[in-house]
């Protein structure tokens, strides 16, 4: 018990936030991890909140600790860590866009372990995490979090993500119509297609390591990309038109070079089948920056399609543009 060994939780706490080496941190995270597991919940629920205040300090060396701590705690805590994901998980997101490289990569490991561990239990927690990560205005975080959402649909689809993609045409994908089927079981159709939207509008990012990271995620996904895209266009479609409609003009230049981009590689397919989705957003009923993103779609349309394109579709582009005037 405890009682044999006074102050060895203080201690290993202190080391946490001591200005030595990683190596010693980590290694009083490990055996605070391991204390701490033997010690049960109640202990462990009545220092998280300290926990969470180190992953916050002012202090690199502290938050650096204090997240090598979350790191660690799953395996020792098993399934009983679950229950702490919602206070843990934005200490680890947060920390993902940390000015020191050593807080960057605590965070991302901690989230690797923690995805790799909860995937499959507490999807409907790490997922809107993650999302919203994606979103997020600094590149740090939304590369890290276009990764872990990786992990977590590698673990779902029983694959490591390890895979070697040659950079070439992504209309073949490292994946498999078999693993894709396992992430629209665990996740659903429409969560499923929200998802892949999420990761093909990253490909737009206007950050080099985000486009990376999101290609990577896509092809060891994604069997074809072509019939994937023609499965998630309404949803991919509404998602840039919301990105279009957003006050960032970051989120606005990435939605609009996605939507150029399913223009130029698949316009004479998605042409006939993007633009009645994009007429119905100019309805009166949908809101004033719905519309105004609307009208940004149809002029990078108009900009990205070919003369060819135009002319054949030019039945459809004329009353949507009549209607946006």
């Amino acid at each position: 018990g405890e009682d044999s060994f006074p102050g060895l939780v203080d201690w290993l706490t202190e080391t946490l936030s001591a200005d030595s080496s990683g190596v010693e941190r980590s290694g009083a995270a490990q055996g605070l991890a391991e204390v701490l597991g033997v010690m049960g919940m109640e202990r462990v629920n009545a220092l998280m909140p300290s926990f969470v205040n180190g992953c916050r300090s002012p202090l690199p060396h502290a938050r650096d600790g204090h997240i090598t701590l979350m790191r660690f705690l799953p395996a020792t805590l098993g399934m009983q860590f679950e229950r702490l994901l919602p206070q843990v998980l934005p200490c680890v997101l947060d920390g993902l866009a940390d000015e020191t490289e050593a807080v960057r990569e605590a965070s991302l490991g901690a989230g690797r372990i923690v995805v790799d561990t909860y995937a499959l239990s507490s999807m409907e927690v790490l997922l809107p995490a993650i999302e919203d990560g994606i979103s997020n205005a600094n590149w740090r975080i939304r590369q890290s979090s276009v990764e872990l959402l990786g992990n977590l649909l590698f673990r779902i689809a029983g694959t490591s993500g390890n895979v070697f993609l040659d950079g070439g045409s992504d209309d073949e994908g490292a994946s498999t119509e078999a693993q894709g089927r396992l992430i629209t079981e665990k996740l659903g159709l429409e969560k499923r297609n929200e998802v892949l939207a999420t990761v093909y509008m990253a490909r737009s990012d206007h950050v080099l390591p985000v486009r990376n990271a999101a290609l990577h995620v896509w092809k060891t996904v994604v069997a074809n990309t072509p019939k994937t895209l023609r499965e998630i266009l309404t949803t991919l479609t509404n998602k840039t038109i919301a990105s279009l409609s957003d006050a960032s003009s970051d989120q606005q230049a990435t939605a609009g070079r996605c939507l150029g981009e399913l223009v130029r590689k698949l316009g004479d397919h998605m042409l006939p089948e993007i633009v009645p989705i994009l007429t119905s957003g100019l309805a009166h009923h949908n809101p004033e920056g719905h519309r105004q993103g609307v009208c940004l779609g149809l002029s990078e349309i108009l900009l990205s399609a070919s003369k060819a394109q135009l002319s054949d579709h030019m039945d459809k582009l004329l009353p949507a543009v009549r209607t946006a005037l």
